[in-house]
């Protein structure tokens, strides 16, 4: 567990849930999801839906001493998914911010009022059980026909209520989006967050917004 004055460990809170990656170590960065715990500071990492392995990486925790006298001390440590015994000592830490919640964001009234056939907007998604069911089936379609060997998604993932309802009930902004979906995860998907990932899911919707309004894809 690395600790004192290492100024790289101090950016740990500059971390967003959603909104950031980090890379540990000069390892390949993993895209930050909810934040767990506060106390010591705790998020989930997941590696990156297109680019990497699925699903969960682990866990990166952040604990910060105040010192009266000096700077504050800072212990930050990663522990990766599957041994529970295991932490590695965080000794560089670089945070990048990417652009996934506002290119989901910038999207999805549109989005949603492809997939329910009604007209939607950022504060408004008038919508019925019909038009959620239609919304969710025609996602979970669009999951089938999708190249997800290496994506921690499947077309059952989506039909979840918390899923469904973020999609195509409430105008959820995109970071609420992510958060619903960690919830659905949770409570639902057998293997939980190593076998289905809230930024898979995210993905998804950039794919089908990205194909179906010829947005170019950028981060």
């Amino acid at each position: 567990m690395s600790s004192m004055v290492n100024p790289q460990l101090a950016q740990a809170g500059k971390i967003e849930r959603f909104r950031t990656r980090v890379r540990i170590n000069d390892q390949p960065p993993m895209l930050v999801g909810d934040q767990t715990d506060s106390n010591p500071t705790t998020y989930r990492l997941f590696h990156d839906p297109v680019r990497e392995q699925a699903g969960l990486a682990g866990q990166l925790t952040h604990e910060e001493t105040v010192v009266i006298d000096g700077p504050n001390e800072h212990a930050v440590w990663f522990e990766p998914v599957g041994d529970d015994e295991s932490r590695v000592e965080v000794r560089s830490l670089a945070i990048q911010h990417h652009n996934r919640c506002e290119r989901l964001d910038d999207m999805l009234p549109t989005l949603r009022s492809d997939l329910t056939g009604r007209e939607c907007t950022q504060e408004e998604v008038p919508t019925g059980r019909n038009a959620q069911n239609k919304a969710a089936s025609k996602l979970a379609n669009y999951v089938c026909e999708m190249d997800t060997e290496n994506m921690a998604i499947s077309p059952e993932t989506v039909l979840y209520p918390e899923m469904v309802h973020t999609v195509a009930r409430y105008p959820h902004d995109a970071e609420r989006v992510a958060a619903n979906v960690a919830i659905g995860i949770e409570r639902h998907v057998d293997g939980g967050f190593e076998a289905a990932s809230p930024e898979a899911f995210r993905e998804v919707l950039l794919q089908y917004g990205d194909e179906k309004f010829h947005r170019e894809n950028s981060e």
